[in-house]
């Protein structure tokens, strides 16, 4: 008979007090991360230095350190490049490296500035801009194309891209036309002091007899009362801005407007107020709705503004005005499988029907809406991609490993969800499919759904649904469904 050993008690009871003491000190370190945030925060750097030697083994050490070196950041300091060097590719390193560049352009050190710039993944706008700078002044002709870029979005400017805008349009890289599109484009918006702004760079003189910008923005209707016919360009620039701001919130009105008043301008001004007013009345489902979209001919709109001008299009099943609407779409919003699909459609409604199929197997087979309406329209059956193989435990354990995936559970454990948030998708940069999906398991097994559901959502070949759309808390959720007689797929649905 097999006597039960005396010693398996006590190693049960001495594993159960190691791992009690591991958490006992994980907690401890937890808080002393959050103690040297803190201070961080407050420029209490002599006690975040304090605090650095309880943390070398936390998971989120590489922050402390990018704090420690702030003091350096306006210094070409060794230990800043050995700092990028560890830990190159990670989030502390393009976040200490965006902080060097920032620090370093206002100490007009421009050399550093590009070579820095160049090594940005994902820089915000303002190092951005700061990067391209030296380029541009150097005559960098990819530089100057993408700043183009940048001022063609009409996106908010921070100060760093005033300065760059500065520079192109003194060195003839933006022209006049250049900044009237991106005014124009700002408030058709409704982004008035952002037009502004534009126009202050731009150094034009908006004032004029009738009020100038100050009356197009705040009172566009008197504007234009008082103008009555523009007398030069400037003025038709201006008309054309009182339009717009009028189209945003009186769609009907401008309608008399424009054939007041746009007499004068010329045929991309007017053709760009029809495309605000078609938006507007779009949206309100006007019968003069489709009137506005034709007399806005091909003219390059806000993305809201292009999408309702289809729909319209649509409505009325239009399929040449839906055809030539799509066409003029900008990238990347025609490849979009919204986009594409809607053009193969008004391909076969004209009877191109080897134009519709070539649109349709673009998309057919994804897992989308659009990609399975183009599935059944090439006569096939529409069905689920074949589901991924289960990851396997070795799978999960080399994601688990990851220090981005570390660092972002940890974010979570420390209820840093903002932080986390972006750790996470950091981390997921350039992951295959297996390794999204054995994200996705992690994620899942911390009960973190919305970033599990984020991993499992990137995949391109190999998908797991499961993953994609979970139903957590069920015990919970389906004895009210049940009750109620909803069907669980709607439920969840409404949930997300």
């Amino acid at each position: 008979m097999l006597m039960p050993d005396p010693s398996s008690k006590f190693l049960r009871v001495a594993l159960l007090a190691v791992a009690l003491c591991g958490a006992s000190v994980a907690a401890a370190q937890d808080a002393t991360y959050l103690s040297a945030r803190e201070a961080a925060k407050n420029g209490q750097l002599n006690k975040v230095e304090q605090l650095y030697p309880q943390l070398k083994q936390h998971e989120l050490v590489p922050y402390v350190e990018s704090w420690l070196l702030k003091p350096q950041l306006n210094t070409d300091a060794p230990e800043i490049q050995a700092f990028l060097k560890k830990y190159d590719g990670e989030r502390p390193a393009e976040l200490l490296r965006a902080d060097w560049i920032r620090a370093q352009a206002k100490q007009g050190n421009w050399m550093l500035v590009a070579q820095q710039g160049a090594l940005m993944l994902q820089p915000e706008p303002d190092v951005q801009c700061y990067s391209l700078l030296p380029r541009i002044n150097n005559g960098d002709s990819a530089a100057k194309e993408q700043g183009r870029m940048l001022w063609a979005t009409g996106a908010d400017s921070p100060e760093a891209c005033q300065a760059l805008f500065d520079a192109m349009w003194s060195n003839g890289d933006l022209k006049a036309s250049d900044g009237w599109l991106r005014a124009r484009r700002q408030v058709a918006l409704n982004k008035p002091g952002q037009a502004r702004q534009t126009l202050t760079v731009m150094r034009v003189n908006v004032n004029d007899a009738a009020g100038g910008l100050d009356s197009v923005l705040n009172r566009p209707v008197i504007y234009l009362e008082r103008v009555g016919t523009p007398n030069d360009d400037t003025q038709k620039e201006l008309v054309t801005l009182a339009l717009v701001r009028m189209a945003r919130t009186e769609p009907t009105s401008t309608l008399s407007a424009i054939k007041r008043f746009g007499s004068g301008l010329d045929r991309a001004q007017q053709e760009y107020v029809w495309g605000i007013i078609a938006w507007q009345l779009g949206i309100q489902h006007s019968p003069e709705a489709l009137d506005a979209v034709k007399r806005s001919g091909t003219v390059v709109l806000p993305d809201d503004a292009e999408a309702w001008r289809v729909r319209v299009a649509l409505r009325s099943q239009d399929w040449g005005l839906v055809k030539k609407t799509i066409e003029a779409m900008p990238e990347p919003m025609i490849s979009s499988p919204e986009w594409v699909y809607w053009l193969g459609r008004a391909y076969k409604a004209q009877g191109r029907d080897s134009a519709a199929d070539e649109q349709f197997q673009k998309i057919a087979g994804q897992p989308n809406f659009y990609g399975v309406l183009a599935t059944e329209e090439l006569g096939q059956r529409a069905k689920l991609p074949t589901q991924a193989k289960p990851i396997t435990p070795e799978e999960i354990r080399a994601v688990e490993k990851q220090p981005g995936i570390r660092r972002a559970l940890a974010m979570y454990r420390l209820d840093l969800r903002p932080e986390g948030v972006k750790e996470w998708s950091w981390a997921l940069r350039g992951m295959s499919d297996r390794q999204l999906l054995a994200a996705a398991e992690v994620a899942q097994k911390n009960q973190i759904i919305d970033r599990s559901i984020s991993a499992a959502d990137r995949t391109k070949d190999e998908h797991n649904y499961r993953l994609r759309f979970p139903t957590p808390y069920a015990d919970k959720i389906m004895p009210h469904s049940d009750r109620q007689n909803l069907d669980k797929a709607w439920v969840y649905g409404l949930m997300r």
